[in-house]
């Protein structure tokens, strides 16, 4: 029976956190038609390349340009989990949400044994720490971007280094390997989570070295030396596909801007913002400025979590336990970093000194990171200095019990109808024999929620044929093409003369729900 409860404890988080998905008999689907319509399209474009349908670095999108893979997050990771629902015949929206599903147990796995193996908490604590790791309210909140979700792979890592750890010989050699590849991966599939997860470690050993624990650092540098070096070529090999994905973005020189990344700067406020939707603290701070774009700011921490955050780096500082200072310490530049006071951030130098912050759009996501860290740094003060003969157990238990209710919010934006993303494109049918490539005409208005461009991606999707239209984080070059807009045909024929192409073209007109041929003029 004891060793069910993690598994019950583990099934009950999945079942709260995706409710609305499973509830609504998996009518409903994580995030926001725009931001989901691209995230289920490119999962499907990894299927059709393991079907040979289509070329790796250049989805069926932004026609006829190419390399447009690194134009946002490439899900990579995820294909272990989608292409196997896809071959048992799932469609792509709900093989999605399975894929997240799935990607949570696989969190929740992870951090538990993390939390078991590498801090030697008790059970009970690595359940209560897995389940904030994983279904807690940040993440939560952030479900309108599913590639947060990648998260979920690092405790994995951080079992692999593990095992590397305490291994010998060849076996320490290919753990050591293993571990920089799949860290390497993650980088590959989501930037941003590796990304912070790296400025995470860079400042830990900074600290460790500030605190006069220089040779602590060399000393395992030196212990383990064959396992970094492996460790160093599986870094390298894994990052391979992400240097063909990446580096022709990076050379095109689309970088963000730093004022643009000071638009998603935080406040003092921002630390309590968990959403008025939370059940325990939603009165607390209101919902953000700004509508669906606003809720990149609802990261905040519960307060008793906020409380026991406190708590552990003040003991520990104390304490003068440098490991966990040197973890207190991460914890708290990752909580400054996006921070704004008066008219200045942390940011600023952050953005010119740390490689890859050029690329960082949303600096507040790096407090949905702090979340594990504290959970580890709480849990390993727990274990080894908390006296817990003097705590009553009723305390502890109602104090557990109200640490995870705090993470709970009511609801969130799961407003993706999947039958609906979907019935436009079965609608129109599949497109003539004869086009190459298509655009999708709308008389509707030009507007930020304009759904033209996510409709003729799922009509791409569905048929295999690839679209003029594109959303996503970046777009091509001199890609001028407003949907909705009088000149928005003329600016598809400046696009594609252009890029030279003169034939081959049809148009899908979503109101008459036809297809057409396109007559480019000549140049």
């Amino acid at each position: 029976m004891r060793r069910l409860l993690p598994v019950a404890a583990g099934l009950l988080g999945s079942l709260a956190f995706f409710r609305n998905a499973i509830f609504s008999g998996f009518d409903k689907v994580m995030g926001i038609r725009f931001d989901t319509g691209l995230v289920v399209f490119l999962h499907e474009h990894w299927w059709k390349v393991l079907n040979r349908n289509a070329s790796w670095l250049s989805p069926n999108f932004m026609y006829p340009s190419t390399k447009t893979l690194g134009f946002t997050d490439t899900y990579f990771l995820d294909t272990l989990l989608y292409a196997p629902l896809r071959a048992l015949g799932v469609e792509p929206f709900l093989a999605f949400q399975l894929t997240a599903i799935l990607l949570g147990w696989i969190g929740y796995a992870g951090w538990f044994l993390v939390l078991r193996r590498w801090i030697g908490a008790t059970v009970g604590i690595a359940i209560v720490g897995a389940l904030i790791a994983t279904y807690g309210n940040a993440l939560f909140a952030q479900a309108t971007h599913p590639q947060l979700l990648a998260v979920h792979w690092l405790p994995w890592v951080g079992l692999t280094l593990w095992f590397a750890l305490h291994a010998h010989g060849r076996k320490k050699i290919a753990l050591g390997f293993a571990t920089g590849a799949e860290f390497a991966l993650i980088a590959w599939t989501a930037f941003y989570v590796a990304w912070f997860v790296a400025v995470a470690i860079l400042i830990f050993l900074l600290v460790r070295v500030a605190l006069g624990r220089t040779t602590w650092v060399f000393a395992s540098f030196s212990a383990h030396r064959s396992m970094l070096a492996s460790g160093l070529v599986g870094t390298v090999v894994g990052l391979i596909p992400f240097a063909f994905t990446y580096l022709p973005v990076i050379a095109d020189r689309r970088e963000r801007s730093l004022e643009n990344g000071l638009t998603y700067a935080t406040t003092l406020t921002d630390v309590l913002r968990v959403g008025e939707s939370n059940l325990a603290w939603g009165w607390v701070v209101g919902e953000p400025p700004g509508g669906i774009f606003g809720r990149e700011f609802i990261l905040g921490f519960p307060v008793l979590f906020l409380c026991i955050w406190a708590a552990v780096v003040v003991f520990n500082f104390r304490r003068r336990d440098h490991v966990g200072i040197g973890l207190s310490v991460v914890t708290i530049f990752l909580l400054v970093l996006p921070l704004k006071i008066g008219a200045r951030s942390v940011w600023e130098i952050a953005y010119h000194l740390l490689p890859g912050a050029t690329a960082i759009r949303v600096i507040s996501r790096s407090w949905f990171v702090i979340v594990p860290i504290v959970v580890l740094l709480a849990a390993r003060t727990w274990v080894s200095h908390v006296d817990r003969s003097r705590l009553p157990r009723w305390v502890v238990v109602l104090g557990i019990a109200f640490l995870l209710f705090e993470q709970v919010s009511w609801s969130t934006s799961w407003d993706v109808d999947r039958r609906d993303m979907l019935a436009f494109a079965e609608a129109i049918g599949e497109p003539p024999n004869d086009c190459e490539a298509f655009f999708l005409f709308t008389d509707d208005p030009e507007g930020p929620f304009n759904p033209t461009h996510i409709d003729a991606m799922m009509i791409a999707m569905r048929y295999g044929i690839p679209t003029v239209n594109g959303y996503s984080g970046l777009l091509p070059n001199n890609y001028d093409i407003k949907v909705g807009s009088t000149e928005y045909p003329n600016q598809v024929d400046t696009w594609l003369r252009t890029n030279g192409i003169s034939r081959g073209l049809c148009v899908a007109d979503r109101t008459t729900g036809t297809w057409s041929p396109w007559p480019l003029p000549s140049s």
